[in-house]
């Protein structure tokens, strides 16, 4: 998803987006079942985090399903399988609006009330910072995971990037004005959309909003005053030996 949390895709050697839609869809959803379980005492077998490592200030819990968290974050025989030997590509957002996507997306009509919101979303950020978010990767910051891609998109120009790294890699598939759901006048007039939610997010969280997320802001300026052609050519990987591309320094990523 490139709404609450930075999306993470694969350019596959096996070409295995050829085919029709119906055959695309269905190749994927086998992929992404494939993928999919959860950690410590939800599965079955070894849990795919048996640790709780620490990532700057904030200690960082396992009740995360292993599709929200960075590949850091798991143990090395499921970071093979998760994210094989390829090129890799994220999508990252403005903070703030992706901040008020994860409030909309989980208070739905509720976060209109913005005192209630506001109270709600102090919560979240209580949890996070003691470990005991239930959903972690949805709050990490989202160079956690764009520091592992070789490409990072940009959210607000997604359907121009998109289509330019499809280009790029000779791959047909191209996005239409108004595909994307945020691109929809009926998604802009929800009171669930990410804009407006994060039009009524108060001062004091959104100070807290801005330490937590200052390498983002920083990764965001860098990647909004980018050429596009420079950032579907992996420009912030270009020279590096492999991932992670940079660190979680936010001083590394003013360009």
């Amino acid at each position: 998803r490139s709404g609450a949390a930075a999306a993470t895709w694969i350019f596959r050697g096996d070409e295995s987006w050829r085919g029709d839609g119906d055959t695309r869809y269905a190749r994927a959803r086998r992929r992404y079942w494939a993928h999919r379980s959860y950690l410590a005492g939800t599965g079955k077998g070894t849990p795919a985090l048996a640790r709780e490592p620490t990532k700057g200030n904030h200690e960082i819990g396992i009740r995360t399903a292993e599709w929200h968290l960075p590949p850091d974050l798991l143990d090395a025989t499921r970071r093979e399988q998760m994210y094989p030997h390829a090129q890799t590509f994220c999508v990252a957002r403005e903070p703030l609006q992706r901040l008020g996507s994860f409030v909309g997306y989980n208070l739905g009509e509720q976060a209109q009330d913005a005192d209630a919101m506001n109270a709600w979303l102090e919560s979240e950020f209580d949890k996070f910072e003691a470990g005991q978010h239930p959903n972690t990767g949805h709050m990490l910051p989202q160079v956690h995971f764009a520091r592992w891609c070789d490409v990072i998109l940009r959210y607000e120009t997604l359907r121009l990037d998109l289509n330019a790294l499809a280009e790029r890699v000779d791959c047909p598939i191209r996005l239409k004005p108004g595909e994307l759901s945020y691109e929809k006048p009926t998604h802009k007039g929800s009171p669930t959309y990410h804009g407006y939610v994060a039009g009524t997010i108060s001062r004091a969280n959104r100070e807290r909003a801005a330490e937590l997320y200052k390498a983002d802001y920083a990764l965001y300026k860098r990647l909004a005053a980018m050429d596009r052609a420079d950032l579907v050519a992996g420009g912030l990987a270009r020279g590096k030996d492999g991932p992670p591309y940079f660190s979680l320094d936010a001083q590394e990523l003013v360009g």
